[in-house]
């Protein structure tokens, strides 16, 4: 296969290739300040959330840390956006989206797999990060991310079909947050 293939694969190794198939998007970086700052807070918001991924299933509250993990997860969104980074802001409000139907729902039938899903997209999303800063361009399919997050939720319909409404921001190549 080809390098965008293989990427694909290395992101989400365990979810079938929809028809839309992953994308190298170029991003625009900011300044260097601005950028290292950007580093440093997007670096301790995922440790913090994969120190929590590791406590969650022993956790005697594993929604109060899912919804802290939200909150971590609607940080990083915010800063991805103010620096230009929209499409791992896109990435992030589909998983942000995911934990709010997940910290919703009557029960959560698999946790150690919504763990273990949610480490993975700290890992792509790490990925992303560091090739915005080597090669100014990321990797996304936020296709594959929603269906395999989707397949974790209790409340699928089986159906296929997407738990995002197709008119959310998160699709959109040209969203900005910045805008008032």
């Amino acid at each position: 296969g080809n390098v965008i293939e293989q990427l694909a694969t290395m992101l989400v190794p365990t979810a079938p290739v929809p028809a839309g198939g992953a994308a190298v998007v170029r991003v625009n970086l900011p300044q260097q300040d601005e950028w290292d700052g950007y580093l440093e807070e997007s670096t301790e918001i995922l440790d913090t959330a994969d120190q929590t991924l590791g406590m969650i299933e022993d956790s005697a509250r594993p929604i109060a840390e899912l919804s802290n993990l939200f909150r971590g997860y609607h940080t990083l969104k915010g800063a991805s956006n103010a620096v230009g980074l929209t499409p791992i802001g896109q990435h992030l409000h589909i998983v942000e989206t995911f934990l709010e139907k997940l910290v919703a729902a009557p029960r959560i039938d698999d946790l150690r797999a919504v763990v273990r899903a949610l480490a993975e997209q700290n890992q792509a999303i790490r990925r992303n990060i560091a090739r915005a800063g080597t090669e100014a361009e990321v990797v996304i399919d936020h296709e594959r991310v929603q269906a395999m997050l989707g397949a974790l939720s209790s409340d699928r319909t089986g159906s296929g079909a997407s738990w995002i409404s197709a008119s959310d921001s998160a699709w959109s190549p040209e969203r900005s947050d910045l805008d008032p």
